[in-house]
């Protein structure tokens, strides 16, 4: 498969762009065969076995600090992965945000019944009447210090505003996560 790796490339990626994230999500399905049998590839190119350790991590941080009934902002959710590795028992309210319109169509058509908005993190966003328990981010810390200085700054400023607590987990195995 083509490399869409996480890793970064001679300079910035348009990662702000839906278009970029459009050409991942089909050039991820056009190499995975059966399709989608590695949907992790739209975001971050590594081996199932690695994967499957990155997602038990996460999986375990998740069971240790949010609570059953928690209400969850998923910023930049793409295709809804979160919803796979939230605790057993978790019921509460959920959110999936993401600015890529293709990945939020995915993120509908894979979990039917939860919310899921088209929005950029970076302003003000749709749901300011709303607070949330928790706002989870899974690899978009790194990603957007990478490539747009100061947007990252800009998207925390914006969780924080609408959550008692952001979680920013990584795709790094050792990363114990950021609770800020």
């Amino acid at each position: 498969m083509p490399d869409v790796s996480d890793e970064a490339p001679p300079g910035p990626e348009p990662v702000c762009d839906p278009s970029y994230w459009r050409d991942r999500i089909a050039l991820a399905a056009a190499h995975a065969a059966p399709p989608f049998l590695w949907p992790h590839t739209m975001v971050f190119c590594c081996t199932p076995d690695l994967w499957e350790l990155i997602a038990n991590r996460h999986r375990a941080i998740l069971a240790a600090t949010v609570g059953p009934g928690a209400g969850v902002l998923d910023a930049g959710c793409g295709w809804g992965r979160l919803l796979d590795l939230m605790p057993r028992g978790w019921r509460g309210d959920y959110c999936g945000v993401d600015l890529s319109p293709d990945f939020v169509a995915l993120a509908r058509r894979l979990y039917p019944g939860r919310a899921f908005l088209t929005a950029d993190l970076r302003g003000r966003t749709p749901w300011a009447d709303r607070s949330w328990d928790w706002a989870v981010v899974v690899s978009m810390r790194g990603m957007l210090r990478r490539n747009l200085p100061g947007a990252w700054e800009r998207v925390e400023a914006e969780l924080r505003r609408v959550a008692r607590r952001v979680l920013v987990l990584e795709y790094d195995v050792d990363d114990g996560g950021d609770i800020l």
